[in-house]
């Protein structure tokens, strides 16, 4: 695991122990303050914090309601100042702990090929800002393409533009039940599909090593072919202009751009 900012666990570490002295917790105080002098001359670590000081966290977190708060869960009177201060520890130290994902950077498509197809003109995106651009405006194409296809019921052809890994765990069989499935659920097959935003962009190799299996991507999708990430809404009554949202991962494959997975949802 990488190692956290020592200056900000330090400061997070001393403001715990001045908020434990403050409020009368002097065992808690205590051990917050040997964090602080041990992490003077030993290199914080992601595994040290969440073994060691982790559960004194949380265990601080137990404690400090009887304090703030009476037996009814209500604020005692007087200690709405300390709320506050608690809150922002708790919090400091929560990102010294588990430090927050660090913001992607974006990039305005409204020049893009296809870009009249998306909504949303920002598009957040991770590695180099010059592989950006053929990313999206490949990923739009093959959208448009597939949901095409989708919409005029021709599953063979929509199925072809699926990769490999897909098609290693989806048959062609339970690919059409998945779209007959939805069709039953969100009342009415899928017409049309209106792109709202790219969700991501993975821009080059170093990026892509840093997907995640939480973002959806099959195993048998391997991390270098991940490209970009795609929702939007599907139409499925025209009249009402109703239906469900739904989302595409995009991989490329042998120079061609493919669906790795799809999704249906409601919000």
């Amino acid at each position: 695991m990488p190692s956290p900012d020592s200056n900000s666990v330090l400061k997070a570490l001393a403001e715990a122990k001045d908020f434990a002295e403050k409020v009368g917790l002097q065992r808690e105080a205590a051990e917050f303050h040997e964090f602080h002098k041990r992490f003077q001359v030993e290199k914080p670590t992601l595994k040290s914090l969440r073994r060691d000081v982790e559960p004194v966290r949380n265990q601080f977190a137990i404690t400090i309601r009887g304090t703030l708060y009476d037996d009814y869960g209500e604020l005692r009177r007087g200690m709405e100042s300390l709320v506050e201060q608690y809150e922002r520890l708790s919090v400091a130290l929560l990102h010294v702990i588990y430090p927050p994902e660090p913001k992607m950077p974006e990039m305005d498509i409204s020049g893009f090929a296809g870009s009249e197809h998306v909504k949303e003109k920002m598009v957040s995106y991770a590695g180099d800002a010059a592989g950006v651009r053929l990313i999206v405006e490949r990923s739009i194409a093959l959208v448009r393409r597939y949901s095409n296809a989708i919409g005029s019921g021709e599953f063979e052809s929509a199925y072809t533009l699926t990769d490999s890994g897909l098609r290693a765990w989806m048959s062609y069989k339970r690919f059409v039940s998945d779209h007959e499935r939805a069709a039953h659920e969100y009342n009415g097959p899928a017409l049309e599909f209106h792109i709202d935003r790219f969700q991501f962009v993975y821009s080059d190799a170093a990026a892509r090593t840093k997907s995640k299996a939480d973002e959806g991507w099959p195993k048998t999708t391997p991390k270098e072919r991940r490209r970009s990430c795609v929702t939007g809404f599907w139409i499925r009554d025209r009249a009402a202009q109703t239906g469900c949202w739904g989302g595409f991962l995009i991989s490329e494959e042998h120079d061609e751009y493919q669906i790795a997975s799809f999704t249906f949802y409601s919000q």
